[in-house]
């Protein structure tokens, strides 16, 4: 896992704990209290979720560029190595008709 999203899943962690702690000592029913814990932790949870999809999409966006660059340097090294072909046989060319 890269640090930022090890440093994300600190935050989103610490998040829950701090609003379940936070929400737990509030001096309310048991009911509301318990209803508005689900209410938040299902929001992270989406929270969570959509980070996870955004990190992904960022990886496999990498990836592509990745080997799209990676293509084109093989292209223009294999032209690179037909140049040098060419100007090999021709220099050969010359020695052998001197």
């Amino acid at each position: 896992m890269s640090k930022l999203a090890n440093a994300i899943t600190a935050f989103v962690a610490g998040t829950a704990v701090g609003a379940a702690v936070g929400i737990l000592y509030a001096p309310e029913e048991g009911n509301k209290t318990r209803d508005k814990l689900t209410y938040r932790l299902s929001k992270l949870k989406d929270k969570v979720t959509q980070l996870t999809e955004e990190l992904t999409q960022g990886k496999e966006e990498i990836t592509s560029e990745a080997k799209i660059q990676g293509k084109k340097v093989v292209g223009d090294l294999e032209a690179r190595v037909k140049d040098l072909n060419k100007e090999f046989e021709e220099l050969t060319k010359q020695i052998r008709k001197d």
